[in-house]
């Protein structure tokens, strides 16, 4: 996944094209009406319009970019404002959608986005515009793709750059583990914690200059003191 800062254009210019007259018609619900045009390029590209609705725009798209005969990006206008709420991508050309971004709000900038980076079919990965600014600014990480997050990468000053890193480094479901970095790895990138199951619980807090860590002792394993009884 890429950093914060990236963007998408997926406004008013965004791939919703207008139906031309030259393209292939395409009946899709079989109903003997026309509800879109197929545009084959001459690279062998290729893109599906669909007006379901029928006034004349499309609201749906699905584009072969790399000319492979597969479609690799499907995005849709739900809502007819002119702006994609969701697309659906294969970005690693093996034919299986990978990326799916939403716009939940409406307001023309993705905010929610879910990857799944080893083809199975399941979230690796969820990130999320929180404060609407345009830019994904936190991310939760399944990094040894057992089902469990295993790290939560933020933007926590909204400069575009990811920050803190908070990690379950022994795999019991809780964050125990908070670093914080001159400029944290790309959220794919974040190591497998999980191994760590017999480590004491940990706190760690790193900057640029210093790094403190606290090992909380195991209680069991505490040794009784004697007291004194009170006079």
């Amino acid at each position: 996944m890429s950093d914060s800062g990236d963007t998408i254009d997926h406004g008013a210019d965004a791939p919703t094209s207008t139906i031309a007259d030259n393209d292939v018609p395409l009946d899709y619900d079989g109903d003997g009406t026309v509800d879109g045009y197929l545009h084959q390029n001459e690279d062998g590209t290729a893109y599906a319009a669909l007006d379901l609705d029928h006034d004349g725009t499309a609201e749906t798209v699905a584009a072969d970019t790399d000319g492979d005969g597969y479609v690799d990006v499907v995005v849709s206008d739900t809502n007819g404002d002119g702006n994609v709420d969701y697309a659906i991508v294969d970005t690693d050309g093996d034919h299986v959608a990978d990326t799916a971004l939403y716009d939940r709000d409406g307001d023309g900038d993705f905010d929610y986005a879910v990857v799944d980076q080893n083809g199975d079919g399941v979230i690796d990965a969820t990130a999320a515009d929180t404060d609407n600014d345009g830019d994904f600014d936190a991310v939760e990480v399944d990094s040894d793709y057992d089902g469990d997050v295993d790290a939560v990468v933020v933007d926590t000053d909204d400069d575009g750059v990811f920050d803190t890193v908070y990690s379950d480094t022994d795999a019991d479901g809780t964050v125990d583990t908070a670093t914080t970095v001159t400029d944290a790895p790309d959220p794919a990138q974040v190591p497998d914690t999980a191994a760590a199951d017999e480590a004491p619980a940990t706190t760690t807090t790193t900057t640029t200059t210093t790094t403190t860590t606290q090992t909380a002792t195991d209680p069991s394993v505490v040794t009784p003191q004697p007291t004194t009884p009170a006079s």
